[in-house]
């Protein structure tokens, strides 16, 4: 997640499909050809907060009100954080959507030119949060138990490379998890074959953090540092809302805490907050198709009409991480419409020609309701003193990619 790295576009759960979009700085490539059994069944769709059928109502809602739920300090909030819900950041236009809010990367050059994370000074500079590029915006100090503690993350002028991140839509994120690695790099090999090299996708491994020793291709967060639903929700609670638990059981900071650690443990059901977060993502539909608006002249006319990705279907159940089972399904292909209204069909997985560095482009998801601020995820960027310029190329009126 540092923020030159090299940025793909992170895939979605449930035990369904997902279409991947290839990202074009030019022509649009050929479509990619991916099979699709014939027991494969359309993706459940829609924004009504109901089970695609991987749990029922009321679980599911059960799990969306732990997903709402607001945080407080005696829960273990902070002591960093940046919201205090998963709501708070995931929530246009229900549960699991996308938002306006953003957070902050920062990081600097070393001495051999490459990337450093940040070293940020809090306490007033007696203690210094290292080793993450993550600023957070909030913090639980000063308060009444500690009413002299100054805690509050700011940026010194030495971490020159700064990005914000746009909140990514949750949203049907089942379907990416029952994605076999296979087919994930088949994909990108596929990107490179028909566009001779100039677009290819990066696939990653990285650990499951639930299953100690496995690996798999990464498709969660903005650098697909995550493989797992559970792994991802895990990595948001602590460091987005600062709450441990039992795969991340260390604080980013231990001043002005007073919780008990984990913050987060299993209840009576043998659930913590985190699995029920995962079951809440896994059971989410996929954002339906805008079909109003694919029926208007103009979706005929874009030119991204001709980028429709093809389906992918999911795994089999014993392909998957453990706790994830999956049937056959699939979202059939669609095609990429105007700027503000990213469609559902799938989400971009892609570089540029070049290096795995700053020079990397991740590129706007397909999947999921229109934003009207984004342009490619990452609103600017800015690199040493170098004005803060949108990384976003246009085309067709829009912005394709975001880079950092």
């Amino acid at each position: 997640m540092t923020a030159l790295a090299p940025v793909h576009r992170a895939l979605w759960l449930t035990p369904l499909t997902v279409g991947l979009a290839a990202c074009r700085m030019s022509a649009p490539p050929p479509p990619i050809q991916v099979p699709i059994p014939s027991s494969a069944a359309e993706a459940a769709t829609g924004f009504d907060d109901r089970s695609n059928g991987t749990a029922d109502d009321s679980t599911h809602q059960a799990d969306q009100n732990t997903f709402d739920e607001v945080e407080e300090v005696a829960d273990g909030l902070g002591p960093l954080y940046n919201a205090q819900s998963c709501r708070e950041c995931h929530q246009n236009p229900t549960s699991g959507g996308a938002s306006q809010i953003t957070e902050l990367r920062v990081g600097h050059f070393g001495p051999d030119g490459q990337f450093r994370n940040a070293d940020i000074p809090i306490a007033r500079g007696h203690v210094v949060i290292a080793g993450r590029t993550l600023v957070n915006d909030r913090a639980i100090c000063p308060n009444a138990t500690f009413p002299d503690s100054e805690i509050q993350e700011r940026v010194p002028d030495t971490e020159t490379i700064r990005t914000t991140r746009a909140s990514l839509n949750l949203l049907g994120d089942g379907l990416v998890e029952a994605v076999a690695d296979e087919t994930l790099i088949e994909i990108a090999r596929a990107q490179r074959r028909t566009t001779g090299g100039t677009i290819r996708g990066q696939a990653l491994y990285v650990p499951i953090l639930e299953a100690p020793g496995m690996t798999r291709v990464g498709r969660f967060g903005w650098k697909d540092q995550h493989a797992s639903l559970l792994s991802f929700s895990a990595d948001a609670y602590l460091n987005e809302m600062g709450i441990t638990s039992r795969l991340f059981p260390d604080e980013v900071t231990t001043l002005c805490n007073t919780a008990a650690e984990p913050n987060n443990t299993t209840g009576a059901d043998g659930l913590a907050d985190i699995d029920r977060f995962a079951r809440f993502l896994r059971a989410t539909k996929a954002p339906a198709r805008d079909t109003v608006l694919a029926a208007t002249p103009a979706a005929g006319r874009n030119c991204s009409k001709r980028s429709a990705a093809p389906p992918v279907t999911s795994a089999p159940w014993s392909r998957l991480p453990p706790g994830r089972c999956s049937t056959a399904a699939e979202i059939p292909s669609r095609p990429r419409w105007a700027k503000g209204h990213s469609t559902p069909s799938a989400i971009s997985c892609c570089t540029t020609s070049a290096r795995a560095t700053g020079s990397s482009w991740r590129c706007r998801s397909t999947m999921g309701p229109p934003s009207t601020r984004s342009c490619g995820g990452s609103f600017r960027s800015t690199v040493s003193a170098a004005p803060a310029t949108r990384y976003g190329r246009p085309r067709c009126g829009g912005c394709a990619c975001a880079r950092g």
